[in-house]
Order: structure tokens, then C-alpha cells, then sequence
């Protein structure tokens, strides 16, 4: 599969746009099919929607498991491990597309079928059944969680204490099932198959509107997780921690 490295103009625009789905944004610029479409990744990273359909041949594999940022360690720094990330991101071929005029996909529209030689899927319905149907309120002192599959989030400014509106989370109840990166890409059914190894912990304040419900099954991953979506964002109560390193397997 081929990465590509996201224009930091539109690394920007998209840290305030609604996700498709945690840690990901979808995008289709006006005639695209769907093999044009654009896969970021924690708002950094793209990759073309072609790249995950079934074809004949092996997929070539990503190598970025090896790399020295992705370690729990990472030589034991923070800072080491956004040097050595940005280090890597460089290499990657710069995204050769303005995102700024596409439409980004909401999740009730983006079907993604299962990788690999298996049998015809169904046909998807024409929306997502039970995709967080339910409107609430954050109480005191609540927590929530966020999995992103890079060591510096684009939706959570650590300087500010903003979240961005848009952003998909779970609560504390969901750490027990999620101890590895790609454990969350599993229970939260995420359109992502890059493990999710960089755990965000967060504290809105009281009465912050959220959707919530059940992960439904998509993307060929089981779900079952819960989750918490902050349309309008929120302004953290207190610092923001760095985020925990987990293992992918």
C-alpha cells in the first residue's frame, strides 16, 4: 500500500472537520468513483480507497511497524519519538491532491468490503444501522478515550486544551478491551488497518452534548465497542497528558 504525506495546509483544514470515523476522514471530490477516494488517516497521512479493495496479487505490505517512533520505548523520550515520526513522515510522497474543495464522506455513506480472497460480500444497505443514535450529556468528572494510530494527534492541542468538534472517543469503561492498537481498530469497527497504539485520555466538562451508542459491525471488523462522539468539540478541564504508547499486538 502506498502512504502519502498530507500538505500541512490541509493537515490544518481537516483538524476542525467532522471525522468519518475515529482517527479518519474520507474524502471525494466531485466526479470521483469510489476508487478515488481519500483515505487520511489521523489527519496526517492518505492513502486512495483503491489501495483496500480485493485484487488479484498479494497487497505490498507496510514496513512502518519497524520503525524506531512506533516502539513502545522510543528510546525512552517523548520528544525522540515526534523527531524520529517527523524523520519517517518526510520520506513519505507528498499527496498530490487539494483536499480544501472535496466533500468529506460521513460514516453512513463509506462501504468498505473485507481485504483478501473471501466471498462476494452482500450489498450494503443504504445507511448504517444503529451508528450512535443516542444524544446525551457528559456528567462531573467524566473521562473518555481516543486511539490514534500516530504520536501527535491533529484534533487534540495539548497548548490549548481544545478537542476539536467532530471527534470520536470511548469511555472509561472500554480501557479493559482495548489494551493494543489493534484491538481498538477491532472493537471500534475503524475503517483504519493501521493499529491504533496512541491512547489520548480526556476530560470534558459537565454537561458537554455528546452522540453516543454501540460500535456497529463495519469495515469487516467485529465492533462492539461504545462510543462517544463531541460534535462541537469541548475545552479539556485541566492538561492534556501525552498519550499512552500501547503495544499493536
Amino acid at each position: 500500500m502506498q502512504l502519502y504525506r498530507v500538505p500541512e495546509e490541509d493537515q490544518a483544514w481537516l483538524a476542525y472537520r467532522p471525522e468519518t470515523a475515529m482517527g479518519l476522514h474520507v474524502l471525494a471530490a466531485e466526479h470521483d468513483t469510489y476508487d478515488d477516494w481519500v483515505i487520511i488517516i489521523g489527519g496526517q497521512v492518505a492513502i486512495f480507497a483503491r489501495e483496500l479493495l480485493p485484487h488479484d496479487g498479494e497487497h505490498e505490505p507496510i514496513h512502518y511497524l519497524e520503525e524506531p517512533w512506533f516502539r513502545q520505548d522510543a528510546r525512552g523520550l517523548e520528544t525522540d519519538r515526534q523527531e524520529l515520526f517527523e524523520e519517517w513522515f518526510g520520506t513519505l510522497g507528498i499527496l498530490e491532491r487539494s483536499l480544501q474543495n472535496d466533500r468529506i464522506v460521513p460514516s453512513i455513506e463509506f462501504k468498505l468490503f473485507p481485504i483478501g480472497p473471501f466471498p462476494n460480500p452482500p450489498q450494503p444497505g443504504q445507511w448504517t444501522y444503529g451508528h450512535l443514535p443516542f444524544i446525551g450529556l457528559t456528567g462531573t468528572n467524566e473521562v473518555y478515550y481516543r486511539w490514534e494510530p500516530w504520536p501527535a494527534s491533529k484534533r487534540i492541542n495539548q497548548a490549548t486544551g481544545m478537542v476539536a468538534p467532530g471527534t470520536f472517543t470511548a469511555p472509561l469503561s472500554e480501557i479493559p478491551f482495548m489494551p493494543t492498537g489493534f484491538s481498538a481498530v477491532a472493537r471500534l469497527a475503524l475503517p483504519g488497518l493501521l493499529p491504533a497504539c496512541f491512547r489520548w485520555e480526556l476530560k470534558p466538562p459537565p454537561n458537554t452534548p455528546t452522540r453516543c451508542g454501540a460500535s456497529v459491525p463495519l469495515y469487516g471488523q467485529s465492533g462492539g465497542g461504545v462510543e462517544v462522539a463531541f460534535q462541537g468539540g469541548f475545552q479539556n478541564v485541566g492538561p492534556i497528558a501525552n498519550p499512552v504508547v500501547l503495544p499493536a499486538l
